[in-house]
């Protein structure tokens, strides 16, 4: 990427050469590895979601390029959206359901976490957002264990005529979702109980994931469920390019998820990973 020249100004030549790369925010502070000899665009992207002071930006040597970034996002955000409007389309890709699959797990850490003295008696009735929920099935599945689920997704063309009937709202994971857990089920609400998100963060840009789930977390009272697809998906050559974006090995999941929370579930199920994570 080229710079515009009057970024020079605000770098010595000391802070353009070194390797910095700005991986995921977590408590306040930027996590800082070397490894790269400039920031690159997706990583300026992030860096511009967290709001860090003009000051700041100054000291780093890019407020130059803050602004458009906002564009460069939300452009790639529409390419995401036209992707998965086709890949609806399909009537295979609605076939399988994560959200359907891996309710179980779901709940072995919801009564971990609440701990009742009884797990029998136990009324599911805490408050979840789906978080890209697709087709809804999982929510559906959800609400009818006695959960007040609301949904959201960058797309509600996958949602089935039964999940179009519970919340919806689109949505962007690697923005803010403190607009879509305000006022849900009380008018006083700022958070879920949980956040439920199967099968959606290997489809996210690389440069967006520990962002995605730090947006999660910040709206999780008790934690953030997850389930990841450790490879490459079967229907990217219908669609000319691969919808996971971020394939990576259960190890690198579990150990990014630390650097941003307890993790209080780690399972590696071979072709995907199941993970509860809250905040440090």
């Amino acid at each position: 990427m080229e710079y515009p020249e009057e970024r020079n100004k605000y770098l010595s030549t000391t802070r353009r050469c070194l390797q910095v790369l700005f991986v995921y925010y977590s408590k306040a502070q930027f996590k800082i590895y070397s490894g790269r000899k400039s920031l690159t665009t997706g990583d300026l992207v992030m860096f511009n979601q967290f709001k860090v002071s003009s000051n700041a930006r100054l000291q780093l040597g890019i407020l130059p390029l803050i602004c458009p970034l906002e564009k460069l996002s939300l452009e790639l955000l529409d390419k995401e959206i036209a992707l998965y409007d086709q890949a609806w389309s399909l009537p295979e890709y609605s076939s399988n359901s994560p959200g359907e699959q891996n309710i179980s797990f779901f709940l072995q850490n919801v009564l971990r976490v609440l701990n009742p003295p009884d797990d029998s008696k136990f009324q599911f009735d805490q408050t979840v957002l789906d978080a890209g929920a697709g087709s809804g099935k999982g929510a559906l599945a959800l609400d009818g264990l006695g959960f007040k689920v609301k949904m959201c997704d960058i797309s509600d063309a996958g949602l089935t005529d039964a999940a179009r009937a519970l919340p919806f709202e689109k949505a962007n994971l690697w923005s803010s979702l403190h607009l879509i857990a305000r006022g849900f089920s009380h008018p006083n609400a700022t958070r879920f109980d949980f956040v439920y998100c199967c099968d959606v963060l290997e489809h996210i840009p690389p440069q967006f994931t520990m962002l995605a789930i730090d947006h999660m977390l910040r709206v999780a009272r008790y934690g953030v469920f997850l389930s990841v697809s450790l490879v490459p998906d079967n229907f990217g050559i219908w669609m000319g390019q691969a919808l996971h974006q971020t394939v990576q090995p259960f190890t690198w999941w579990r150990d990014s998820l630390r650097e941003l929370g307890t993790v209080g579930d780690a399972r590696d199920l071979h072709n995907c990973g199941v993970f509860f994570i809250s905040y440090l």
